[in-house]
């Protein structure tokens, strides 16, 4: 709550609540998980090609579980990370990137 008053989260917990909360049957259908170590310079390109390789696993070992996640640097799940807000209409989510984000999609 405290991170939402002031301005660096989107979520308040109470009415937009988030992924990462657990639901009814007590299970969370999200969680922030990054490369250590942990650098969150992604404007820079090595660091962000650190991230996108820790993506490329965490699909790979998805895919072969048969998870269906979806990344927040690619909300609308369409595989191209560089498309943050060209449309946000496909999912209002694109418009920023949390690039710790991990959930699963039922």
């Amino acid at each position: 709550m405290e991170l939402y008053r002031q301005g660096k989260s989107k979520l308040d917990g109470v009415t937009k609540k988030s992924r990462h909360q657990a639901a009814a049957g007590g299970l969370s259908m999200a969680v922030d998980v990054a490369p250590y170590p942990i650098d969150w310079r992604v404007q820079d390109d090595n660091v962000r090609a650190r991230w996108i390789a820790f993506a490329r696993l965490v699909f790979s070992v998805a895919d072969e579980m048969s998870i269906s996640l979806r990344w927040g640097m690619d909300w609308n799940r369409n595989w191209d990370w560089r498309d943050l807000a060209s449309d946000p209409s496909d999912d209002p989510r694109q418009t920023f990137n949390d690039y710790p984000h991990w959930e699963i999609v039922p």
